[in-house]
């Protein structure tokens, strides 16, 4: 791997897993049923981001939409 990969699957992973894990956090405390793709779609938003196909800004605003749907969903 490229440092500047190197650099970005730490900053993916870090960035990503915090999401992953405030999602989950959330979801519990207001005992709602997420979808469990949301972790595949992570995953593919990481891959997009790594392979330099959209920005960090972009992949995070697609997240946070996402997350938006969800809870205002239930």
């Amino acid at each position: 791997m490229t440092p500047e990969q190197i650099v970005i699957q730490d900053e993916v992973h870090t960035v990503f897993l915090n999401i992953y894990i405030g999602r989950d956090r959330i979801l519990h405390a207001y005992e709602i049923t997420g979808n469990h793709n949301f972790f595949f779609t992570l995953g593919r938003k990481a891959s997009y981001v790594a392979l330099g196909e959209i920005s960090w800004d972009r992949a995070i605003d697609s997240i946070v939409k996402s997350l938006e749907r969800t809870f205002t969903n239930h």
